[in-house]
Formats: structure tokens, sequence, C-alpha cells
């Protein structure tokens, strides 16, 4: 019986990370699944929910709340644990969680009584005039021994992850419409993390995107994809003036570089591009699912830009033809890259070159650019880029 009951939560659990319906292969509740973090409160959800027919969240912003509702309301209740504060319309314990994460800004420990001075404001500021000390000392203690939302690490406290933290002081922006705070700091780091969330949290994120887009420091731009990316592939397809936005300022520089016949430039923010795309800039390379994975329309986009200012000598797809003539496929063949190598260039007088001697020039090979260095067989991984322009 408890064998059939596992194997009945393994496969409920399975057919929500991969499901079926080929309209949802791109759910982003695989991706959350793949961080340590995500898949133990993913994990811990899915147990609570067996049965009750409720689907597991999309969104790290439905998951961090999912999981603090459980942390706080479901689980304490279960245990007949006592709360301290309220569970009412105003989530009065989450609120102080979330005045506190905000109040912290970019530091992630703070010291016993610093902290206790705190809550003990915070819950007075929710309307608990009487026994504030012994209230904000024993909602602090059930709060580490019980929820386990708030560790002790040495001499100081801090938030079971940082992300909780930037879950939390997301939350509070948006509660108290401060959202100024996060165009001003954007750049520390835990309000960082902190802006990308809150792009989920809001209805129509259309407008806090495109603010970092328009950014002049190409780290701002880095952001407003991280937070485009945040958002569940259903959304993202209905906000259309986004999604235009987004192709207008993603690409610019790339267009810029081509239209000026910049050619090695052009050349290296390809390959910006695909990090930014794939979330890879800290890594600063591409795995295989990566790109496998990358998204047919801005590889199109891509090729589109080099097709057009090259006058259909240098792009993606041209590479791909060229590939596939030579009788390439996905399986690796060294005889069909080394003529691929010197039919666009990157290999002369049996060698390959190396990529500073690349010629980045109008003059050089149909097919040799975007040349990507290490990365040159990776069109072979990539759909057809045909496809792209139905």
């Amino acid at each position: 019986m408890k064998q059939e009951v596992a194997i009945k939560k393994a496969e409920d659990l399975i057919n929500q990370l991969f499901p079926s319906d080929e309209s949802e292969k791109d759910s982003t509740l695989l991706t959350l699944a793949r961080n340590p973090l995500n898949l133990n409160m993913i994990l811990r959800l899915h147990r609570k929910n067996l049965g009750s027919g409720a689907r597991l969240p999309e969104s790290r912003a439905d998951l961090f709340r999912q999981i603090l509702d459980l942390q706080l309301i479901s689980r304490p209740e279960a245990r007949g644990v006592d709360m301290i504060l309220d569970n009412n319309d105003e989530k009065h314990r989450q609120r102080v969680l979330q005045k506190l994460a905000l109040s912290m800004e970019n530091t992630t420990t703070i010291e016993y009584k610093n902290l206790l001075d705190r809550m003990r404001n915070f819950i007075q500021e929710l309307g608990y005039p009487e026994n504030i000390s012994a209230k904000a000392k024993d909602f602090l203690k059930v709060l580490i021994e019980k929820s386990e939302l708030i560790l002790k690490k040495d001499e100081y406290y801090e938030f079971a992850h940082s992300l909780f933290q930037s879950y939390l002081i997301a939350s509070e922006v948006k509660h108290s419409q401060q959202e100024n705070l996060l165009y001003e700091k954007w750049e520390q780091n835990l309000l960082y993390e902190s802006c990308i969330i809150y792009t989920s949290l809001l209805v129509n994120p259309t407008d806090f995107i495109l603010h970092f887009y328009k950014e002049s420091n190409p780290r701002g731009q880095i952001l407003a994809e991280r937070c485009y990316q945040e958002l569940p592939v259903k959304k993202r397809e209905n906000l259309e003036l986004l999604k235009k936005e987004r192709e207008k300022y993603l690409f610019s520089r790339l267009e810029e570089y081509l239209q000026h016949g910049q050619w090695r430039e052009a050349n290296e923010e390809t390959f910006s591009l695909m990090l930014i795309i794939t979330q890879r800039n800290d890594e600063g390379w591409l795995t295989l699912e990566n790109i496998i994975n990358f998204p047919i329309q801005d590889l199109y986009r891509i090729d589109q830009l080099w097709l057009e200012y090259s006058r259909g000598k240098f792009g993606n797809s041209v590479q791909q033809r060229i590939y596939q003539s030579l009788g390439g496929t996905k399986e690796y063949n060294y005889d069909v890259w080394r003529s691929m190598g010197e039919r666009v260039g990157w290999r002369q007088g049996g060698k390959w070159l190396y990529y500073s001697n690349y010629n980045f020039s109008q003059t050089a090979p149909s097919g040799h650019m975007p040349s990507l260095g290490a990365y040159f067989w990776v069109w072979s991984y990539f759909p057809p880029v045909q496809t792209c322009r139905v």
C-alpha cells in the first residue's frame, strides 16, 4: 500500500514537471526545480497538496508565497503552534518579515538586539499596542524554532535563504508602493534579485521591465532580460507591447554594429546576447542544454539582422545550409566539421584558426560569421532557422 502511494506521488510530480501538453513545454516549473532550494520547496508543497487537485506554482513568487503560507499558517495550525500574531487578511506574520527584510536592504545578517528592536517596532505599527516586547520576543522565537524562516549563524541572525529575503523585499515594495527604491538601488545584490521577483508580482510589468532595457548601464539590460524570463511563458505571450519593445532594445546594439560594418563587435555582441538570453552571463559560457533550448524567435531575430546587413552572406541559417550540404547532422563527424571549417574560412592551410585570426570583414567567405570561437559547432544543434519565420 505504501509503495502504491509513493508511486502515485512520484507520477503526479513527474507529470507536473514534464507536462505532456505541448502548449506547456516551456513551463517554468522544471526550470525552478533545477535549483536545490526551489526543488526542496516544490517537494514540500507537492506533499502538502497531493490529492487536493492543486497545481504546483510556475513562478518563484508563487512558490515563495505558498511556502511562507505553509510555514507561517498551515503547518503551525496543524501542529497547534501559537504563532503569536494574527492570521488575517493583512497577513501580519508575513508583513513583519517583509518590513524586516526591507529595513535590512542589502545586508543579510543582523544582531539579536537590533533584530528584536525592529520586530517590536514593526509589530507596533501593525496595531498591537499591548505587551509589544513580549510579543516580539515570542514571535521571533517561533520563527526560529518552529517556522525555520530565520536562522542563527554564529552571533548573528539571517533569513533561511537570501532569496526569501529578496522575495519579502519585493512583496513589501509592492505593498507599500516603493517601486522607486528598486529603480534607485537595483545594482545592490539583494535588491537586484528583488527586482526580478517583483516583476512576477505585477499584473502588467511592462513599464517596470522596459525601464531597465532602456538603462545605459549594460547590466541593466541583463536585469531586464532576467525579469522578462522570470515571467511564466503564457504571461509573456500576452504582453504584446513588452515583446515588441524588448526586441527593439535587446537587439539594438547588434543592429548598430552590423549597420556600420563593425563585424568583430557584432560577432562578440551576438555571443553576449546569447549569454543574456540564456542567463549565463555569470558563467560566461553555454551548455548544450542552453543551445538546444535557445528561444527560436530570438534565434530568428539574430539571423535576420546578420542576413540583412551582410546581404545574405552571413548568418546562422547560412551556416546551417552549408553544414547540411556537406552531410552534417547532430552526430559528430570530424570530416564534415573539417570541411565546414575550410568552406567558411575557419581553417586555413590544414589548421584551425585562432579566433584572433578570423576575417571580420565583408571579404570573409560566406558563412564565416557569426563565428563563436569554441562554439563554432553550436548552430548544428539549433532548430532549422527557417522554421522561425512562420
